[in-house]
This record gives structure tokens, sequence and C-alpha cells, in this order.
């Protein structure tokens, strides 16, 4: 009966360790610095009820579970991405304070309430996603609003109330695959994109104010990424008027 209680004694010891062993790591798991950053970012938000669970109490990630809400989170415990969606937020976004997460590469918030100016976003280079659909965004966008994000390979910036040109520092990107600005009021000549080595996967400038011809680039897409446009023209839409005139000219 001696041996069986000093094996359960010890079972039982190495329980208590093995739990405070995980109790370290979960506690370990992510930068402090992180955390202060994130409450500092919230700090700037209003509507802000669906992060009430952002506070020093815990940390936000174990590993790659996110304890606090909306967040995306590595191995390790860094934050990788904010999901911020569908959160009836409001308030500013902080790209400065954004900048102390050095993990950081992607930023979704859409389908909120957000207003004003495109957010400095290329103050964060390492970006592969930028999500900004759906909000109040309004105003036209700096030339240079993306200038040096080599790494973003998917924009959205629908939905919003954008004006002026689209950015040439837009189409100069080098891994950018997916980009939807539908449904703004963007307005001059489409940029010319250059065809990416591994294609497009996803392009809408649809239901904007564009004109002029379509460039060639861009014309084996479907004509759905264009309609809405009126003074757009070209394949895959009809031929620009100037176009059958000269061909009219020659064939008379």
């Amino acid at each position: 009966m001696a041996h069986i209680n000093k094996a359960y004694v010890l079972n039982h010891w190495l329980l208590v360790l093995f739990l405070s062993a995980q109790q370290c790591i979960f506690v370990s798991s992510s930068d402090p610095s992180e955390i202060q950053t994130l409450l500092k970012f919230k700090s700037f938000l209003s509507n802000d009820t669906a992060l009430d669970n952002w506070n020093n109490s815990t940390n936000p990630c174990n590993s790659t579970t996110n304890i606090w809400a909306g967040l995306l989170c590595e191995k390790n415990g860094n934050v990788y991405g904010l999901r911020l969606q569908n959160m009836g937020l409001l308030g500013i976004i902080d790209i400065d304070t954004l900048s102390g997460l050095s993990a950081l590469r992607m930023i979704s918030i859409m389908n909120n309430n957000f207003e004003g100016p495109l957010p400095s976003v290329n103050k964060l280079g390492a970006l592969i996603g930028v999500y900004l659909s759906n909000n109040q965004f309004t105003g036209e966008i700096p030339e240079i609003a993306f200038e040096g994000m080599n790494q973003l390979k998917k924009i959205y910036l629908d939905g919003n109330e954008f004006s002026g040109e689209i950015p040439s520092s837009l189409a100069a990107l080098p891994k950018l695959t997916e980009l939807d600005l539908q449904g703004n009021q963007f307005g001059g000549e489409i940029p010319n994109f250059p065809q990416g080595p591994n294609g497009w996967k996803y392009f809408n400038v649809s239901n904007n104010q564009l004109v002029g011809p379509i460039p060639a680039s861009l014309s084996n897409l479907d004509a759905s990424a264009f309609v809405g446009n009126k003074g757009l023209c070209g394949k895959p839409l009809a031929p620009c008027k100037s176009s059958i005139k000269w061909i009219n000219f020659f064939r008379s």
C-alpha cells in the first residue's frame, strides 16, 4: 500500500510540474512590448466593445492561438495580423503605433465605420495584405502612398469614397496579385499595371469614374472587372471610338 501511495504522490507532483510549465509557456508566449503596443492602438479607437478582452490580465497570443479578439498569431506568440472585421469600430488607425509590431504582415479592418484619408500604410513596408473595404474613407490617395511596399500581394479598398487618380505607386508593386478598387470615385486613366509573373488572382476597378483605354496588360481580364466606368474603352470592353474612327478611315 505504501508503494502505491508513493507512486500516487510522484504522479501528482509530475502533473503539477507539467501544468506549471504550461503556464510558464503561456505567460512567455507574447512579447510584453506587443501588449502595450496593442493597448495603445486600441486607445485611438471608439465603439470598441468587441475588443473588451484586450487588457493586461491576459496575453494576446498563446502560440498560434489568439486570446485577444481579432488577432492572428505566429508560433512564437507574436502578432502576425489584425483581423478587426465587422466590429462597428470608429476612430483612428494609428499606423505609427502599429510599427511597434515587428511581425505584423496583415491588416484587415473591413466593414467598419472608419473615416478620413487612407492610413499611411506604407510606413509598414513588410505588409503582405491590406483590407480596408466597406468603410467611409475619402479623398485622393497620394501618388507615393504605396512606395516601398515590395512584399504587398493583396489590397482591397473597395466600397469607400476614394477619389482622384489611381496612384502609380500601386501599379509599381512587384508582387501584387489581388486588387479591388470597385465602388469608389476614382477618375482618370488606369495606370499601366504590368502583368506579374504569377498573373492576377483578382482585379476589379468597376463602378468608378475611370476613362480612357484599358491597358493591354489587363485586356485578358473579364469585362466585369471594368463595368460601370462610362469612359473606359478597349478590350475586354467595346473598342475605343478613336480606334474605330481610324479603322474606318483606312478602310475607305
